[in-house]
């Protein structure tokens, strides 16, 4: 009876190790096609994303300056251009990158109650519109900036939407005035080669799906343009869309 007894629980032991065997191996097959799907979902698998990549021209970028300040009373047209032309991207996970690139960028601001010229040391200057000018026509003053832009990002992902942090070192590499009258066949003048004072920062975010989204820049000390004291333009906000490539 005893001898009995061991063979049916010999015959039960068999049975249930093949099956609990057979049921771990369900599981992993379970899991690996849940991987699969995920990764196929994403683009890419896991082993596909390189740790770090270097690319040229990135992104695009066209915003519209908010400005506040009683010295240069915005019309409207005060616009933000840029263009990343490097982009280094270290990612340790599918779903987060940090960013560190160059690009330029251009400003152009406008008034119609002040004037931008270049002194004697060809540094920008911004006066006062006089009543003479005014009684002339002239329409407006522009200046255009032209910068170096290094921006340093932290970048979270999920599928094709992306929404960044980071924060932008500026450096102005020069500018151009140019004014222009009401009255037609009056020539345009311009001015080349003015030095703007070089250093500015701002903090930046962005949101983006499939390559276009929105940004916004932020300069906590406003647009720090002339190097000698005096009013500055005070450009807080950037808004815009941008566009990836």
């Amino acid at each position: 009876m005893k001898t009995f007894k061991l063979f049916l629980l010999a015959v039960l032991a068999l049975g249930t190790v093949p099956a609990f065997a057979q049921e771990n191996t369900t599981r992993e097959r379970l899991s690996e096609i849940e991987e699969m799907a995920v990764s196929e979902k994403e683009g890419c698998t896991p082993r596909e994303i390189p740790l770090f990549t270097l690319e040229g021209a990135s992104e695009l970028g066209i915003g519209i300056h908010s400005l506040k300040s009683e010295m240069l009373p915005s019309d409207g047209k005060d616009w933000h251009f840029y263009l990343m032309l490097l982009d280094a991207r270290i990612q340790p996970a599918s779903w987060i990158s940090l960013h560190v690139g160059a690009g330029l960028s251009w400003d152009y601001y406008r008034s119609r109650k002040s004037v931008f010229y270049l002194d004697e040391g060809k540094n920008v200057q911004v006066r006062d519109m006089t009543d003479a000018e005014n009684e002339f026509g002239r329409k407006f003053s522009l200046l255009r900036e032209t910068s170096v832009i290094l921006p340093a990002t932290l970048q979270f992902h999920a599928g094709d939407f992306s929404i960044r942090f980071g924060a932008e070192a500026i450096y102005g590499l020069g500018a151009m005035t140019r004014y222009k009258f009401k009255k037609p066949g009056e020539q345009k003048d311009r001015t080349r080669g003015g030095r703007v004072y070089p250093w500015n920062y701002d903090f930046q975010a962005a949101v983006s799906y499939n390559q276009i989204g929105v940004f916004v820049k932020y300069l906590p000390t406003g647009r720090q343009l002339f190097r000698e004291p005096g009013p500055q333009i005070d450009t807080r906000w950037t808004v815009g869309l941008c566009f990836g490539f």
